[in-house]
């Protein structure tokens, strides 16, 4: 996975315009007044017991039939990064303790380079929280298919928090493949 500083966008951009070869990224707008956010207990506890080869992650495979569009995921990606801000998010040790802070300029965007993958083995690598936000995603595309693997970091969602993440990920490329969206057309909502 590559995450780096996403290209100036501004709101209702047309997606063509963003498109950067198989590179399209958006920014996530960081809620309003959730930042910095305290730990909690388990998620200290996530993070107190991870240990170099027993990394506190799991992963979520998706076999997709059909063809996969890189500007659609990564409006869906955004989309759905803004509803589960935790994914979204680093980790800093500050005076009050270890915090949540927003990372959403740093985008996590799918590796699906099937030879950078094999080569980078992102699943026996441990997601650094201090470094990048709890998702990493490669996959595999085909013709007429597609692999795409979610890597999760515990402390920042659980089994059932990651399947709503995925569900709101396909909802969002459905809206904007099927319907053409705008990109601001679907609004986040975090419930606190």
């Amino acid at each position: 996975m590559s995450i780096h500083k996403p290209p100036d966008v501004s709101p209702g951009q047309d997606p063509e315009d963003i498109k950067q070869g198989n590179d399209a990224r958006l920014p996530i707008p960081e809620p309003p007044g959730l930042f910095p956010l305290p730990l909690t207990p388990f998620e200290e506890l996530m993070l107190d017991e991870e240990v170099d080869g027993y990394p506190i992650t799991f992963y979520l495979q998706l076999r997709i039939r059909g063809t996969v569009d890189e500007t659609t995921s990564a409006f869906a990606m955004r989309d759905a990064l803004s509803r589960h801000p935790l994914l979204a998010c680093r980790v800093e040790q500050t005076r009050h303790g270890a915090q949540w802070v927003w990372a959403g300029e740093c985008t996590p965007q799918a590796n699906m380079d099937a030879e950078g993958v094999a080569t980078a083995k992102p699943w026996q690598q441990r997601i650094d929280l201090t470094r990048t936000p709890g998702v990493r995603i490669w996959g595999e595309k085909a013709a007429e298919s597609a692999v795409i693997v979610f890597q999760f970091h515990h402390a920042c969602c659980d089994g059932i928090a990651a399947a709503q993440f995925l569900e709101d990920f396909a909802v969002g490329y459905a809206f904007y493949h099927d319907h053409g969206g705008e990109p601001d057309s679907l609004t986040p909502t975090i419930d606190r």
